[in-house]
This record gives structure tokens, sequence and C-alpha cells, in this order.
């Protein structure tokens, strides 16, 4: 029964967004309550909904990215939403920040399991089905060619980087990809020492 009233007060949260899809204020209400009740399949639906009509409020992008990481543990799908949000808000400082916290959140768990019980290789390989289904890109969203290209250059360079290899000694594990991303930030934001600080 319980379940079934949840039902009806989701299906009274998509009428009113279906009528007013640009309340933001009336989107993270819906999303919160989704996220206190472990809705899953209603927050893949209602991230991407609220990613396509809100493509330029970075905080809709990094709770989805948090989501995807600490509820479904899927690593590649976070850094994809992240990802999309630089290209399009390069400029956003939250979101480098959180990119950068993200990959030591993530490099500390796998390192731990290291520690703890040595490296079961299938589980350092990151699920890579995305939860949340996005547009392509292009499509409902809009872009900047400069967010593209520093988003393709760490792409790049964090490309071999993976920890597919189970020795502790691979430059995953030494923070590489943090540091990549940390540098890339540092570029965007030449001389901004506020900016800087604030990663630790």
């Amino acid at each position: 029964r319980k379940k079934s009233n949840m039902g009806g007060v989701y299906s009274l949260y998509r009428k009113a967004l279906q009528k007013y899809p640009g309340n933001i204020e009336l989107r993270m209400q819906y999303i919160n309550l989704c996220l206190s009740r472990k809705s899953n399949t209603t927050l893949s639906v209602a991230f991407a909904d609220a990613i396509k009509n809100h493509p330029l409020n970075s905080a809709i992008w990094i709770k989805a990215a948090y989501w995807e990481y600490e509820e479904n543990q899927n690593i590649h799908a976070a850094r994809v939403l992240l990802q999309r949000a630089l290209r399009i808000l390069k400029d956003d400082k939250d979101l480098w920040h959180h990119y950068f916290r993200l990959e030591l959140l993530y490099r500390k768990k796998l390192s731990d399991r290291l520690k703890i019980m040595g490296v079961d290789e299938l589980a350092l390989v990151p699920d890579s089905e995305n939860k949340i289904q996005l547009e392509e890109e292009g499509e409902g969203e809009q872009s900047e060619e400069d967010g593209s290209q520093v988003v393709d250059s760490m792409k790049e360079k964090t490309a071999e980087l993976d920890p597919e290899a189970t020795s502790s000694t691979n430059p995953f594990f030494e923070g590489k990809i943090a540091s990549i991303i940390f540098q890339s930030a540092c570029d965007e934001f030449p001389g901004d020492l506020d900016f800087v600080i604030d990663f630790w």
C-alpha cells in the first residue's frame, strides 16, 4: 500500500513538472524525495529529465553523478556525467572540485580493497552501463567548443589509467587521474589561488 501511495505522489510531481518544466525548486524536491525513498528506477528518469530541462544547472549534474557512483557503484557513468557537464560548463568551479573529489573517493575505495583483501580484477573494471540515459550530445543541450576540447584532452590523458591492472604501482593508484584533473582545472583558472586552495 505504501508503494502504491508513493506511486501516486510521484505521478503528481511528474504532472506538475510537465506543467512547470522550468521550476527548478519543484524538480529538486522530486529528486530528493526519490533519493530518500531509494526509488532508483524513477530516479534514472527524473535525473535525465532534469538535465534535459536544466543543462546549465551544475548542482543537478553533480547530484546525478554522485548517485551513479554511490548508489549504483558506477564510476564510469559518474565520470561521463561530469565530463558532459564540463563540456558546457567549463567555467563552473564546483564541477571541477567535485570531479576531482570523485576520483579521490574512487581511488581510496580501491586502494582500501587492495590493503584489506587483495584485488579481484573483475571488481576493478567499472560498470559501463549508465542508469541515466542522456540524449546524444547536441540534442536539447547547449554546447561549447572550448569545453569539449578541455574534456577531450583530459580523456586522452587518462584513457590508459583506469585500474584494470591489479598492481598497486598502476598510475591510477598513485593518483594520476586526479592529478590530471587538477592540472586541467588550474589551466582553466590561472592565478586563482582561492580556487586551488578549495581542492583541499
